[in-house]
């Protein structure tokens, strides 16, 4: 934990190890870290001493939080965390993607919309998921992206989606029936790994 209160000078407040982590999301005075194949809840209400509250196995390699829900992407599979109880998070779900040649397509990055979850797909491609029954996503379509997709970002009702050849970018404002309005190449041909909003600009990690 830093205390960012002179953004050019950090100063560290306190700390917790962790092996393998590699995804944290912050929700008021709650993070949620995942590592070493667990999805840890901390209590931040004391910045100087953050406590663990508990721990839950989950696979993958990203979480993503939207209020009530939390879902990991990085695995075969997109896992999908009910947030609303008191031992939350809870294992509401699991959804695998239709598999392709080299088996279980692994899932990358996730966005939701309402009763709607948008996955992205590393053989290329987003799935559009039926989450109004958390217990029981259903997919309804996939829309097919010809290059392996990284990361996906929504912004209003554009949903942008990071892959091997740069950015697309589509109209969400029917989220089941996504439309792609135009497309960008990474700079010099790099690809597109993670993307991230700075005020009203959007950030693309590439190289």
């Amino acid at each position: 934990v830093y205390d960012a209160t002179n953004p050019e000078r950090l100063e560290v407040r306190a700390g917790l190890p962790f092996s393998d982590a590699s995804s944290i999301e912050v929700v008021g005075d709650v993070s949620y870290i995942y590592a070493a194949a667990e999805i840890h809840v901390l209590d931040l209400s004391q910045p100087t001493d953050p406590a663990v509250e508990r721990s839950v196995p989950a696979w993958g390699s990203e979480i993503r939080v939207f209020d009530d829900l939390l879902v990991v992407t990085g695995g075969d599979r997109a896992q999908l965390f009910d947030l609303s109880g008191a031992s939350a998070p809870t294992l509401a779900s699991e959804l695998y993607l239709p598999e392709t040649e080299y088996g279980a397509d692994p899932t990358r990055g996730a966005v939701r919309i309402g009763s709607t979850l948008l996955v992205g797909a590393q053989s290329g491609g987003v799935a559009v998921v039926d989450i109004g029954l958390l217990e029981e996503p259903t997919l309804l379509r996939s829309i097919a992206i010809e290059s392996q997709v990284n990361d996906l970002f929504l912004d209003g009702e554009e949903l942008i989606v990071a892959t091997n050849d740069g950015l697309r970018a589509f109209d969400v404002s029917d989220a089941r029936d996504p439309v792609e309005m135009t497309r960008f190449a990474a700079l010099e041909g790099n690809r597109v790994s993670s993307l991230a909003r700075w005020g009203d600009d959007l950030l693309a990690l590439a190289g």
